[in-house]
């Protein structure tokens, strides 16, 4: 099977989930589905990430700390907005920041709460008061995860980013170094509101 009808048939997938659940949370009262699900409709999320290639080698120097507020538009569907911290220096005033932006399908089931999410980022880079975009940090990506509502207003979670910044040459080329290189992984604390 070639690359291109993997790909197909994963966004088939996906919009296919997404209309079964809106088509189910429908048919629910709204009381139902707030209370039986435990949907929140925004939340505050603390994000912590790394390379998988930066935790198979122990290297904790590529941490990722980032905040996340997402939207909860729907019982099944959210928006979130990410700022990540892909590289930070103190001492000499560089920094580099990602702004993210995802459309997040959710499935709250009681207190466990898988999603699936795409989106993009674009770069922020700060030096000495300067601020610029550099291309190079633009980046395309699909999150999944799963969160565990242990309280009514706070989630812990575990979280896998794919991105890449070249889709076309990023599926063409696909191979398990190749993702390897380009998986995030995380575990995330969100405070629902």
């Amino acid at each position: 099977m070639s690359k291109k009808s993997i790909l197909l048939i994963l966004v088939l997938l996906f919009i296919s989930l997404g209309t079964l659940m809106a088509v189910e949370a429908e048919l629910q009262p709204p009381s139902v589905v707030k209370v039986e699900q435990g949907f929140s409709v925004f939340d505050i999320g603390i994000i912590n990430k790394m390379p998988f290639n930066a935790i198979t080698e122990a290297d904790f120097t590529k941490y990722i700390p980032g905040i996340r507020l997402q939207w909860n538009v729907l019982s099944w569907f959210g928006v979130a907005a990410d700022i990540e911290a892909l590289s930070y220096d103190f001492d000499g005033q560089k920094h580099d920041l990602a702004l993210g932006f995802t459309a997040i399908l959710r499935a709250p089931i009681k207190f466990v709460e898988p999603y699936l999410g795409i989106g993009s980022s674009s770069g922020i880079h700060f030096e000495g008061g300067n601020v610029t975009s550099p291309a190079n940090l633009y980046r395309v990506h699909l999150k999944t995860g799963v969160d565990f509502n242990i309280l009514k207003w706070l989630g812990l979670g575990v979280e896998a980013t794919l991105w890449t910044p070249d889709p076309v040459f990023f599926f063409e080329n696909m191979t398990g170094d190749l993702l390897l290189d380009h998986l995030d992984l995380g575990v995330n604390v969100k405070f629902r509101f």
